[in-house]
């Protein structure tokens, strides 16, 4: 899906993520998005649109329908991501 904003063409990077409310984009590129739907974190490449999930089973996403899930943040070696069910905040690295 391609549209027009202010004389700058926007294309969708991502379609059929469940309910996401968080983003935050890496220096070499990569974009993170939280999808409180899926109770997941994912990857997103900038340039071939794939998205890969990173964590999982993500205590985000309250059980009323409703969600407080509001930020994602990304440095160098790890993503910050908070919960709304444990009123924590994680910290996601690799292995």
């Amino acid at each position: 899906m391609h549209f027009r904003v202010a004389r700058t063409r926007r294309c969708s990077l991502a379609a059929g993520l469940k309910q996401p409310e968080g983003i935050a984009v890496r220096s070499e590129g990569a974009v993170y998005v939280v999808e409180v739907g899926a109770k997941r974190l994912v990857r997103i490449d900038p340039d071939s649109h794939a998205v890969s999930t990173v964590a999982d089973k993500l205590p985000i996403g309250l059980t009323n329908g409703m969600s407080l899930f509001r930020s994602v943040a990304a440095s160098a070696t790890a993503i910050y991501i908070n919960s709304d069910i444990e009123n924590s905040i994680y910290k996601i690295t690799r292995r």
